[in-house]
């Protein structure tokens, strides 16, 4: 899945996303968003801005290159 940083941010935006940080990292940043159901996620980007991670609050972890598998 090939998304960009402000891709996402405008996708999050459009659907009622409240941005809570955005934090970089050495490898890359991550930005944590509040939905409107309460419940929230961290998006983790590369150091190209590029999608790579999205994890929920429930602890599932959905990886653009396939390298990690949901977690229980």
């Amino acid at each position: 899945m090939k998304c960009t940083k402000s891709k996402f941010a405008d996708f999050a935006e459009k659907h009622g996303w409240l941005e809570l940080y955005d934090k970089p990292n050495d490898k890359g940043s991550e930005i944590g968003y509040l939905l409107p159901d309460g419940s929230g996620l961290v998006a983790f980007f590369d150091l190209e801005a590029n999608f790579r991670v999205l994890n929920d609050v429930t602890n599932v972890c959905m990886d653009a290159d396939g390298e990690n598998d949901a977690k229980d």
